[in-house]
């Protein structure tokens, strides 16, 4: 038998508060104190090589040096573990996600508050839990922490460089794709580089 951890951590207390209440009322068989944990992930004890997986669904717009949350993962997993990453893509021209508002790439933070306050929206949310991501700025993130991407839907490495050039030929459309800095969301995944 082989033991499963997952658990989801958040670090504002008002969402874990929301979602135990929600687990405890369509999952009660489940721990809400387990799989919701309170948390910054710097700061977990997990030992290091321990964890399979991590996932940042929309997070790492929220934290302002993410690449410190990206170290610790890289930290705690297992060489070849890998990591997920969802988040809204500032450099394309898109719905911002949170306001729902047409944004444009980059929109300079004085002119995105005004731009908030047009169209009828509060920008505190904007001014101070929103930080702009993009496509390539979170894969050189997550090559500065020692991860190396691929394809989730069929694990092929995305790796730009000589040794793969055969494969990024024959599969240009799925690398043209993983790297358009015009994405509107930024959608990776990568694995640990073992250690040398």
């Amino acid at each position: 038998s082989s033991d499963v951890c997952s658990s989801d951590l958040e670090m504002a207390q008002y969402e874990v508060a929301y979602a135990r209440r929600r687990l405890a009322r369509v999952r009660p068989e489940d721990d809400p104190q387990a799989v919701y944990v309170q948390g910054d992930a710097r700061e977990l004890a997990h030992p290091p090589g321990s964890l399979d997986a991590v996932t940042f669904w929309n997070v790492i717009e929220h934290i302002d040096r993410y690449e410190s949350v990206l170290a610790a993962a890289a930290r705690m997993l297992r060489p070849g573990g890998s990591v997920y990453i969802i988040c809204p893509n500032y450099a394309a021209f898109r719905q911002e996600a949170h306001y729902l508002v047409p944004w444009y790439p980059f929109l300079p933070r004085r002119l995105g508050s005004a731009w908030l306050r047009r169209h009828g929206r509060d920008p505190g949310y904007f001014e101070n839990e929103i930080f702009y991501r993009s496509n390539w700025g979170v894969l050189r993130a997550l090559g500065r922490c020692g991860f190396e991407p691929f394809d989730f839907l069929n694990g092929m490495s995305m790796r730009i460089g000589r040794p793969n050039l055969r494969r990024m030929l024959r599969s240009f459309r799925s690398f043209a794709d993983y790297y358009n800095p015009l994405r509107e969301s930024v959608v990776l995944a990568a694995r640990r580089k073992a250690v040398p």
